[in-house]
């Protein structure tokens, strides 16, 4: 038998502590390993598996659709990609007109934020202290501390940092030059910090009062982990711009960024475009888990907490 372990080790650019773990499948909760060893995953691929490994539904949909189509140019029509963005959109609600499918949340923040540099003609975004967006240099750009940054400075743009779940602070870095601030509803790797019950409503009330555009990072909050389809839906506001991505499409790389429509007739052609974002592969993955992630569900997760 080969050592998978070894041959990893070697051959793979590893940015990740090695675990001397090979898996070679998943059901359900579990991983097994070569030995078939059975072990319980409390990790879930930091949230992309939240429906557990190989559910029937979405395997029989990737099924399907590998022997379809998995690749198809965004100049063309796919019904799976046109069927999952009007689901997405319908899940979401609050304004959102349209999404811009990429390949993971990195990309979807990249977007986000171009996006509204495009919609606004400014560079200076607001983000929180503790945040985390990813580490792509505009992603990285947002995200907040030296421990990811100090390598690669300076990054883009002009980021001001302000303390997670204080509107006061927010109201004080606001300025005419600000595009938008970028907010996470619960901050993931800053701690699982809840800011306070009333704090997006009011974010939402200032961003509206000076102009400027809320974008919100559910990547790690959204498809139901917190009891709602978007973490921000219990705070009943109108959108900007959503970041998803993590398990949207059942394990599979997938990013989305959707957007209002006044933001959506203000991004030209070709200004930003992505070979792979929207196959059709992994947008019957988004299919599938919108499917299962019902009603039914979301009070199983509002019960389980």
């Amino acid at each position: 038998m080969k050592n998978y372990n070894f041959l990893q080790q070697k051959f793979v650019v590893n940015t990740y502590v090695n675990r001397g773990l090979t898996v070679v499948r998943g059901e359900g909760v579990y991983l097994y390993d070569e030995k078939g060893s059975k072990y319980l995953d409390l990790m879930s691929n930091y949230g992309v598996n939240i429906l557990g490994h190989s559910p029937s539904l979405i395997t029989k949909h990737l099924s399907d659709q590998l022997g379809k189509l998995t690749v198809l140019h965004g100049s063309f029509a796919s019904d799976t990609r046109a069927e999952a963005a009007f689901q997405l959109i319908k899940k979401c609600g609050g304004q959102l007109s349209q999404v811009y499918f990429s390949n993971s949340g990195a990309e979807a923040v990249e977007a986000a934020l171009k996006f509204a540099v495009l919609a606004t003609g400014k560079k200076k975004f607001i983000s929180a202290s503790h945040g985390y967006h990813g580490k792509t240099l505009g992603a990285l750009s947002a995200t907040y501390g030296d421990k990811y940054k100090k390598m690669f400075s300076p990054l883009l743009w002009d980021f001001e940092f302000i303390e997670h779940g204080n509107t006061e602070s927010l109201e004080k870095a606001i300025g005419p030059e600000v595009a938008a601030f970028i907010v996470e509803p619960i901050q993931g790797e800053g701690g699982i910090y809840t800011p306070p019950a009333d704090y997006l409503q009011k974010v939402r009330e200032m961003c509206d009062k000076h102009n400027i555009l809320l974008i919100l990072d559910e990547i790690q909050t959204g498809c139901g982990r917190t009891g709602t389809f978007l973490a921000s839906q219990k705070s009943k506001i109108h959108y900007d711009i959503v970041c998803m991505g993590k398990g949207l499409a059942g394990g599979l790389p997938v990013g989305a960024t959707l957007v209002s429509k006044e933001i959506a007739i203000k991004i030209p052609k070709q200004i930003h475009t992505s070979t792979f974002g929207g196959n059709p592969l992994a947008c019957a993955g988004i299919v599938a888990t919108l499917e299962l992630l019902s009603e039914v569900m979301m009070v199983h997760v509002q019960e389980m907490g």
